[in-house]
């Protein structure tokens, strides 16, 4: 916590009269829960009530996110309908043991392409609008393979629920599904998985996003910090996925920031893996609220080296075409 506060000093003369945009910095990148974390540090008082007094009022909006989950999950269930929660809720469920201890902002379920008609339906009924794609004729066969989430919303409710046909954009940079979801209870409410498979999700994710948000990188952090990683696990997953360039960055960075112990095979770091280090902590140091990430080139730069090899570039390049020209249309 100390070296994330010191980062944080080094951009503000007196944290203690400047803690209103501090306040604004940690809401912005979801650190709710790396404060929670250490709720036993005084050293910042002021700072931490403002913060926590933030905090309990987006933890409602997470319980009405949980009940709205459940209203859901009964009619999927009813419809012996295969569905997953995953991300947010599923994370602060069982790795806190409390559903609004991890800030999040929408309801995130896996399902089958098969039964997205069904499941279509059922959120139709429910009260949910679909509004990516904007229509469904957007949702073929062929066009779903560049869909990561099908985007619904509740206007009344103010809830919005992201369906997934797959974890990731290109597929293979996340392709055993059977795998990952074979472990869990498709039919209980908040699903649990392996934190060696978390973690490898959690670092994708990262990467994907371009490390756009350091509540991304503290979710890695706190894995890591109350769980006891299987390192020779996550390995064969790194093995398996060709990741290790986002697993290097991502762990180098989560260290940075929030001082974890990690493998030494992962804090080598090549000449680009540097250098995309550098673009992201530069990204930081501007501390923008209304940035939503890497701009411009860079963007670019860093979305094609995620991995060094040509068919990720090849499928990265390819899905970006088909759904700037096809999808968004």
């Amino acid at each position: 916590m100390d070296k994330f506060i010191k980062y944080l000093q080094a951009k503000e003369v007196d944290i203690t009269k400047k803690f209103e945009s501090i306040v604004k910095f940690i809401e912005f990148h979801n650190l709710f829960h790396w404060i929670a974390f250490n709720t036993n540090i005084d050293d910042y008082a002021i700072l931490f009530t403002q913060i926590r007094s933030l905090y309990n009022k987006k933890k409602q909006h997470n319980l009405l996110l949980a009940n709205e989950w459940q209203r859901i999950k009964e009619k999927l269930n009813n419809q012996n309908i295969k569905a997953y929660l995953i991300k947010g809720l599923s994370f602060s469920n069982q790795f806190f043991n409390d559903i609004t201890y991890r800030i999040t902002r929408d309801i995130d379920i896996f399902i089958s392409y098969n039964d997205f008609n069904n499941v279509h339906n059922i959120l139709n009924e429910a009260g949910y609008t679909l509004i990516f794609p904007k229509c469904l004729s957007k949702i073929t066969q062929q066009k779903q393979k560049y869909l990561k989430e099908i985007i619904y919303l509740n206007t009344s409710k103010k809830i919005s629920i992201e369906v997934h046909f797959r974890l990731m954009i290109p597929e293979f940079l996340f392709n055993d599904i059977e795998n990952i979801f074979k472990t869990s209870n498709h039919s209980s409410l908040f699903n649990t998985y392996q934190p060696e498979w978390t973690m490898h999700y959690l670092i994708a994710h990262c990467a994907i996003h371009n490390w756009a948000l350091l509540g991304y990188l503290a979710d890695v952090a706190l894995l890591i910090k109350k769980n006891t990683i299987d390192w020779q696990k996550f390995k064969e997953y790194a093995c398996h996925h060709n990741n290790l360039r986002m697993i290097k960055i991502t762990l180098n960075l989560s260290n940075y920031f929030f001082n974890i112990n990690i493998p030494d095979e992962y804090k080598c770091l090549s000449k680009i893996e540097k250098i995309l280090i550098a673009i992201v902590l530069n990204y930081y140091d501007k501390i923008k609220k209304n940035r939503s990430g890497i701009s411009g080139i860079k963007k670019y730069f860093v979305k094609l080296n995620l991995q060094s090899s040509l068919k990720y570039k090849y499928h990265y390049l390819k899905t970006r075409f088909y759904r700037k020209f096809f999808i968004q249309m």
